[in-house]
């Protein structure tokens, strides 16, 4: 049996606490004896390129794999834009493959795994508010709920509560990322997923076409497709670009959540480049949507608490 999983984390891999779980991950199943793959989104920055596709040959390690795994961090009550774009490629290599009469996820089971914050302040005597993440966390819609509706055509396994507490300034003791591959909670979460994976499906099974008929379903036309232009690269910085991806991004990125993380992204990416000046016009669109933006939305447009208390307006990205 073989496992592929996307790291949707918007760090670099070296500080990303999805990225160790997932390295913790590749380790239980081959211990279970799956073997199984890392994606990390990260190492191929697409949305920042203006041509080319590096990300979609990646998508060729879902051909084979008959359990597929997605890992992202909680960023401003979201999955990270890039597991959405993410599942943007297979809707539509979904669409593709029924056009042509093939059922490339038939025999394929997912599942979604979220990282964040459970701590929540604290109460007059000092005891943590802590939130159990369940369908009825509030932000549950925006992470499992969300792959559920998105990913409807490929079975899951239906673990609706795969979500593991980080560190935060309200929770210090939780894991790092440099913790993580020691933390229990990990590994209990890890053998959890392996055993699920088992329990449902022990046959290995292709897809009816052949690994570059499967990849072709992935195609798309439109220019900016899966996210294309939602971030721009180190070097293609400049008053002109900023400005033009300003508007792109505020025209064309639904999500309030993403589109604040975009900006958060590309002022961390501009003062990384010794460029103050294009940082200091992400930071002014930042402030705009907490600060002037009473009502945000989702990625479907559906009005959603405004998170600009959040700790992802702080946290490092390093992007």
């Amino acid at each position: 049996m073989k496992a592929v999983i996307f790291s949707c984390s918007l760090k670099n891999g070296k500080y990303s606490t999805t990225m160790a779980w997932s390295k913790l991950m590749v380790q239980r199943f081959k211990d279970a004896g799956v073997e199984s793959k890392i994606v990390n989104l990260k190492d191929y920055d697409y949305e920042a390129t203006t041509s080319g596709d590096d990300l979609h040959n990646q998508m060729a390690h879902a051909y084979d794999a008959d359990y597929i795994l997605f890992a992202a961090p909680i960023n401003m009550g979201h999955t990270t834009f890039s597991c959405k774009n993410l599942v943007d490629r297979f809707i539509n290599a979904n669409t593709n493959a029924n056009k042509n009469g093939i059922k490339i996820f038939a025999d394929k089971i997912y599942e979604y795994v979220t990282f964040g914050a459970h701590i929540e302040g604290f109460e007059e005597n000092g005891e943590p508010i802590v939130r159990t993440y369940n369908k009825q966390f509030g932000e549950w819609n925006n992470h499992h709920g969300y792959l559920r509706n998105k990913l409807s055509f490929i079975d899951n396994l239906n673990m609706n509560d795969l979500a593991m507490g980080t560190f935060h300034p309200d929770d210090p003791t939780a894991p790092t990322f440099d913790q993580i591959e020691d933390s229990d909670e990990a590994k209990e979460m890890c053998d959890r997923i392996v055993q699920g994976f088992k329990n449902k499906n022990t046959t290995a099974k292709l897809p009816a076409c052949s690994k570059e008929k499967f990849l072709e379903m992935f195609e798309s036309d439109d220019t900016n497709a899966f996210g294309r232009g939602m971030t721009l690269s180190t070097d293609n910085l400049s008053q002109d670009t900023v400005q033009q991806h300003i508007d792109f991004v505020n025209k064309n990125v639904v999500n309030s959540g993403h589109r604040i993380i975009v900006f958060i992204c590309m002022k961390e990416r501009c003062i990384k480049m010794d460029r103050y000046d294009l940082a200091r016009l992400y930071y002014v669109q930042q402030f705009g949507i907490i600060r002037r933006t009473k009502v945000w939305k989702d990625t479907d447009g559906r009005d959603v608490q405004n998170k600009g208390h959040c700790t992802g307006n702080y946290a490092p990205i390093g992007y």
